[in-house]
């Protein structure tokens, strides 16, 4: 009778050992929805991030080629490009990236004149002809 109440008792503690090792594991299997679920926000996150980035750099580089051409406009014709103002862009992780745009104002009106002078110029070469 000694030898089944020693059993008994090692059973019960075998018993209560995997009971707690049984709710353990059902708290890590709560825990795994919800990580992935965060894992999936955050990676939906940075596509968007990488998305913007991609625009904010065509947007940057779009501008940096309007500027040029404006700029090759203005200087073919003996013009100096002026009032150019500075800029910032602050994109969606907090990093700055230059801009620097002409006031259109002052550039349409240069290459308004730039465009009359190469008519004029036009005008004139045809009478010498």
């Amino acid at each position: 009778m000694l030898n089944n109440q020693l059993t008994i008792n090692i059973l019960r503690e075998l018993n209560s050992r995997l009971a707690f090792k049984i709710t353990e594991l059902r708290k890590e299997n709560v825990e795994i929805p919800e990580l992935r679920k965060n894992f999936s926000k955050s990676w939906k996150l940075e596509q968007k991030q990488s998305k913007t980035n991609e625009k904010n750099n065509f947007i940057v580089k779009s501008d940096d080629d309007v500027k040029k051409i404006n700029q090759s406009l203005v200087c073919k014709a003996g013009y100096s490009v002026s009032n150019t103002t500075s800029t910032k862009i602050k994109n969606s992780n907090d990093t700055n990236i230059s801009d620097t745009t002409s006031n259109s104002d002052v550039v349409s009106e240069q290459i308004e004149n730039i465009s009359n002078n190469i008519t004029d110029s036009d005008s004139y070469q045809e009478k010498d002809s």
